[in-house]
């Protein structure tokens, strides 16, 4: 069941979803091989927006529980201040960003673009995209363990792709150009910006330093995105099972 939350009550619900997520992924985490489960809830909805750019009342958006804290996790991974690594426990901010970062990508895939982008064109956005989460976490075999213990098949993965290579283009055609930084901006961040790459030479890290500066400006142009549009964008939070007190049996 959904329920509106009141906007001065909103994040508590948020920090009531980091404890369900984290329970769920540290009792998962427990579960022994060699027994088999007791049924249980595959997914389920955590949040429902509507906003003018989807559609409206007429057509409310939903976020899963699983593709939530995997996006939380993304989210924590990038956080530099954060240390708890690929699979410990994220923070309340992550998941309250993982969720802004949703509705916001949501929003600009909904909007029109110009020229629109052909099917290669999306596709070729895609690998850029998968790519760059690969960097992000560690790898390929990090990236299918970080799903793994969310409980995402990789198969899941393909709706985050599709949807930040719809918001990205949109942002570089019709906002900024952000995709394809000149050889000359990229030798000046290398030379006066502090990045992962500024020990090594330009020419052995260019292509990885391309790819940390688009993710970068992305990043930023989502998020300025979602303060002007946060004032359009009505959430509901998901009423959460209710976790027993200590006396409790």
């Amino acid at each position: 069941m959904i329920r509106c939350v009141p906007e001065g009550a909103a994040w508590a619900a948020v920090r009531a979803l980091v404890v369900a997520l984290t329970v769920a992924h540290v009792a998962l985490s427990a579960e022994s091989p060699t027994v088999v489960p007791a049924p249980w809830l595959v997914d389920r909805v955590v949040a429902r927006f509507t906003a003018p750019e989807t559609g409206g009342v007429a057509r409310p958006r939903f976020i899963f529980e699983r593709e939530l804290a995997f996006e939380a996790r993304l989210e924590a991974l990038a956080d530099a201040s954060f240390a708890g690594g690929n699979l410990g426990p994220y923070l309340e901010r992550h998941v309250r960003s993982a969720l802004e970062r949703h509705m916001a990508e949501t929003l600009l895939e909904s909007l029109e673009i110009t020229p629109e982008p052909t099917p290669t064109e999306l596709q070729l956005r895609m690998r850029s995209v998968r790519l760059a989460l690969m960097e992000q976490v560690g790898g390929e075999g990090a990236l299918a363990e970080l799903l793994l213990s969310e409980g995402l098949d990789p198969s899941e993965l393909t709706p985050l792709l599709a949807r930040r290579a719809r918001a990205t283009l949109y942002l570089d055609r019709m906002v900024a150009t952000m995709l394809t930084p000149s050889d000359t901006e990229l030798r000046i961040v290398h030379r006066t910006t502090r990045t992962p790459f500024s020990s090594q030479p330009y020419e052995a890290v260019a292509p990885l330093l391309a790819r940390w500066y688009v993710g970068q400006r992305l990043n930023s142009a989502v998020r300025a995105f979602y303060e002007g549009a946060r004032s359009r964008i009505t959430v509901s939070l998901a009423q959460l099972p209710r976790r027993p007190r200590e006396n409790e049996e």
